[in-house]
């Protein structure tokens, strides 16, 4: 009986390296789609058998946590401004500190996208914008 000691040359054993990463790629991307779809598949199904098990049926929820805010805001219209104006100052304030973390984060990526941009071209001119991403006062 006689071995097979065929010697691969580097050009073939890249080739055939190559044609099994390929294959292995290939073979995630289908996976990960199929998994992907089977996921919304099951959860389609689950409702559906929800909604056949619930059809031509009563069904009745009650929760009674003690107070109803509808109650309170017919009672007092004071109260319910209160309500309302808390809310809306909670906007506010929620909308401010967003604004204060989005501009920092502006800043801190702005460094290096400029020293990046730098490398590529280093004759490259700026646009005028702030660090923090705001338009200059003479633009506006």
């Amino acid at each position: 009986m006689s071995k097979r000691t065929s010697k691969l040359t580097k050009a073939e054993m890249d080739y055939r390296l190559e044609k099994n990463n390929n294959f292995l790629a290939a073979v995630a991307s289908i996976s990960t789609a199929f998994f992907r779809t089977l996921k919304w598949l099951i959860l389609c199904g689950f409702a559906y058998l929800m909604v056949k098990m619930l059809a031509g049926k009563n069904t009745y929820a009650f929760i009674d946590i003690g107070i109803s805010l509808a109650d309170i805001l017919k009672e007092n219209k004071t109260i319910g401004n209160i309500i309302v104006l808390s809310i809306g100052i909670g906007g506010l304030i929620y909308g401010s500190i967003e604004r204060i973390i989005r501009k920092k984060t502006v800043a801190r990526l702005t460094k290096r996208v400029k020293e990046l941009e730098l490398d590529i071209d280093p004759g490259r001119t700026s646009s005028g914008i702030t660090h923090s991403g705001n338009t200059r006062r003479e633009d506006k």
